[in-house]
């Protein structure tokens, strides 16, 4: 048996929605625009996942946001790096930004927010510059070399692909942590993924570093070391003479004693404590992932300075479990794990909660699971979102107080968004719509453990292709019509390039815009015959658009 982290985080996936054979990425894009680097699109959040369950219909619930939550809003930017005289599409980077919502305000609780904007600012800026100097980089790469491409026009996967996405760790009114989750590929049997994290003062936007959290550093080796022998106990069983996992951690936590006024180090917030991250080969081969370890306040309150509080997740608010191991929920231990059988090559996960276990559903061929715990007044939830061998993700919720599931299984994922703040979530689900698509809408989750929609309208993600050549991406982000087509509001030339953008997501009579190569829309009606196929004005899709591709 061997022990596996929940959160491997793009170790063979990114941290996207597109789970195909765990090596594709999905990342986002619905504007279309000229650039030197390629065609570069953006679109902004607001709308999210979609949902597939009864309680889309009901009223959806409108509550006041808590004290201490921020509300965030994210942006979406990609550059297609193509070879537009061999007509070869060779890469792509993706990347998220992230933003105060409606931060002309600048005030969240009482809280001034203007200095934090004006820190995230700079991070965006910093993510921007990043993407597009790997851009160039690619470009000359391909340039340089012909190796990747030949002459087979039939070979659509991108051999470059760069990803980055954030994740909220933590955002009150002390303190807002956040993890830059980079994942690239350059060819080669897989890629790589990356953690940065960034630590900011909510009223400052000032960094926070390490002496800022923790006043004392005694026994920190100690502890640190403890927590990774019980949650990853395979990383020293495995080991050799000629590596120490055990030394590395050890030397990685006196640097970090030793350096406490640095801002860079492997280290973020939580709500319950402080989190260390060891990286790919950091402590393990490839296969073993980045590791997570939680030092809890609650365990350890003589160690941390009183300024910035600890032990509670905000009222309204999501936050994502990275840590295998040990997390404390409202004063209590939530433990997360699963092991893999390699006779059987399947996994097990296995949670318990203030010392009783959670009887998981999760199905036969989960290869990964998220896990999220949300909080609506005193009601704790636990979201496991399992990623299948069909692609579709399943999402099970279950009432932390009670240990039991709420009867909905969503088929969504909460992979896409910027997601702590329960009345804005954004969500994805995959949809037939000219082509297999992930397609994202804006979500509340109430108080009695359910998901509503907010509004009607699914934006389409533009959705790239991985590393893994077995398993090529069926994704189209990118249609060719064969003829004049004539739409609900407008026409499309013959040869015109048009780039899925939204839809209604209707099983039968589905509306779906189109955007144009100048920046216009247009509108069909896609309609769902009973063998099946897909009809627009009568005529199948297929005598009337190339690149559509649907998924099995």
């Amino acid at each position: 048996m061997r022990n596996n982290i929940i959160r491997f985080a793009a170790l063979f996936c990114s941290a996207s929605f597109l789970f195909t054979g765990c090596a594709n990425q999905s990342s986002t894009a619905e504007k279309n625009a000229s650039a030197d680097s390629g065609v570069e699109a953006e679109t902004e959040s607001g709308s999210g996942n979609a949902i597939d369950n009864t309680s889309i219909n009901e009223p959806q619930e409108k509550d006041e946001k808590s004290a201490g939550v921020i509300q965030f809003e994210n942006e979406y930017k990609a550059i297609s790096l193509d070879d537009e005289e061999k007509g070869i599409h060779y890469g792509e980077i993706s990347y998220e930004l992230i933003h105060i919502k409606d931060s002309g305000d600048e005030k969240s609780n009482g809280v001034d927010l203007s200095n934090l904007s004006e820190a995230l600012e700079e991070l965006d800026s910093e993510i921007e510059n990043n993407a597009k100097g790997s851009a160039e980089e690619y470009k000359k790469e391909y340039a340089e070399d012909d190796y990747f491409y030949t002459d087979d026009k039939d070979k659509n996967i991108a051999e470059f692909s760069f990803t980055s996405k954030i994740l909220i760790e933590r955002a009150d009114d002390d303190a807002v942590s956040l993890l830059l989750n980079n994942y690239e590929y350059t060819g080669g049997a897989h890629g790589s993924s990356s953690y940065v994290p960034y630590n900011f003062n909510t009223k400052s936007g000032q960094d926070i570093v390490f002496s800022d959290v923790l006043k004392d550093t005694t026994g920190l080796e100690d502890k640190v070391v403890a927590i990774l022998k019980e949650d990853y106990p395979e990383l020293f069983e495995d080991s050799d003479s000629t590596f120490s996992p055990e030394q590395t951690a050890r030397d990685d936590m006196n640097e970090l004693a030793s350096n406490p006024e640095k801002a860079s180090n492997p280290w973020y917030l939580t709500p319950s404590g402080v989190d260390f991250i060891f990286g790919e080969y950091e402590l393990g081969a490839y296969a073993s992932g980045s590791q997570f370890v939680e030092l809890s306040y609650d365990e350890n309150k003589d160690m941390f300075n009183s300024d910035i509080s600890y032990g509670e997740i905000p009222d309204g608010s999501l936050i994502t479990i990275t840590s295998q191991g040990k997390v404390t929920v409202n004063g209590k231990e939530l433990s997360i794990g699963s092991t893999y059988d390699e006779d059987s090559q399947a996994y097990t996960y296995t949670t318990t909660y203030d010392g009783k276990e959670i009887e998981l559903d999760a199905p036969e061929n989960a290869y990964f699971a998220y896990n999220y715990v949300a909080r609506r007044g005193e009601k704790y939830f636990l979201l496991t979102e399992y990623a299948t061998d069909n692609m579709i993700p399943e999402l099970s919720i279950y009432d932390l107080g009670t240990g039991s599931k709420l009867p909905t299984t969503y088929e969504f994922s909460l992979q896409n968004g910027i997601n702590n703040d329960l009345s804005n979530l954004t969500v994805t689900k995959r949809l037939d719509a000219l082509s297999t698509v992930d397609a994202t809408i804006s979500a509340s989750f109430t108080a009695d453990g359910l998901l509503t929609t907010n509004g009607q309208d699914y934006t389409i993600l533009s959705n790239f292709g991985g590393p893994n050549a077995d398993t090529p991406d069926a994704m189209a982000h990118t249609l060719t019509a064969k003829k004049d087509i004539r739409c609900v509001d407008g026409l499309i030339k013959k040869g015109a390039k048009v780039r899925l953008a939204k839809t209604n997501a209707d099983e039968k009579a589905q509306t779906i815009t189109l955007l144009l190569s100048d920046d216009s829309t247009v509108t069909v009606l896609v309609e769902t015959k009973e063998d099946g196929t897909h009809t627009i004005d009568g005529v199948d899709e297929n005598e009337l658009f190339d690149g559509i591709q649907y998924s099995g």
